[in-house]
């Protein structure tokens, strides 16, 4: 590496690793000292972007554990399916509410409806066919019967994805385990009917 002035950084030629016969020959000591600096920005430049993309993966992978950690509090699940594929993405405590592992994620529309309960069956068709007729968003409150055989009252809410055209593309659901909110209200319900027949008997 030959001597070469030191750039206004403090960084000469040999600290890029550059030997004087890798660069244009150039007139002018003056134009390769601004490639030099250019060099230096691009450089600088690049380390920003990675430090940035590094810093937005840090906030993504916060947010994703607040995501689910919501959730979880919230006893309540999601899930997205795409027209294109058929197949809805669950998250991880939609999985939990159905009782399948996380790794089963990907459900068809047939799979999904295989989980409800027989006698609930009809009613949410119904409210299924009248929300594809209009687009419009489907509320439902019905059991579902988990793999394991184990009988829950959940609350499903759907809303559909529009594209820029408004064509519909795909439905955005929501899944909440309402089981123990559903028993206190049966409960509730049982105590009052009791104490109308005690208060009939007196």
């Amino acid at each position: 590496y030959v001597g070469f002035p030191v750039l206004t950084s403090g960084l000469s030629l040999k600290d890029y690793n550059i030997s004087i016969n890798d660069l244009p020959q150039h007139d002018s000591t003056i134009e390769m000292l601004f490639m030099l600096e250019a060099m230096k920005r691009s450089i600088s430049e690049s380390e920003e972007n990675i430090t940035a993309l590094n810093s937005a993966n840090k906030k993504l992978e916060q947010a994703n554990v607040t995501y689910k950690q919501t959730e979880k509090l919230a006893l309540t699940g999601s899930w997205y399916m795409s027209f294109s594929s058929g197949v809805a993405e669950w998250s991880e405590m939609c999985c939990k509410i159905y009782g399948i592992p996380a790794a089963e994620n990907k459900q068809s529309f047939e799979e999904w409806l295989s989980f409800i309960h027989p006698e609930d069956l009809p009613e949410l068709r119904k409210k299924i066919e009248f929300s594809e007729r209009g687009k419009s968003a489907l509320d439902f409150t019905g059991r579902i019967i988990t793999k394991s055989g184990h009988v829950k009252y959940v609350h499903h809410i759907t809303t559909y994805d529009f594209d820029e055209n408004g064509t519909a593309v795909g439905v955005f659901g929501t899944v909440k385990d309402v089981t123990d909110e559903y028993a206190a209200k049966i409960a509730l319900e049982s105590s009052k009917q009791s104490l109308e027949r005690y208060k009939s008997a007196i």
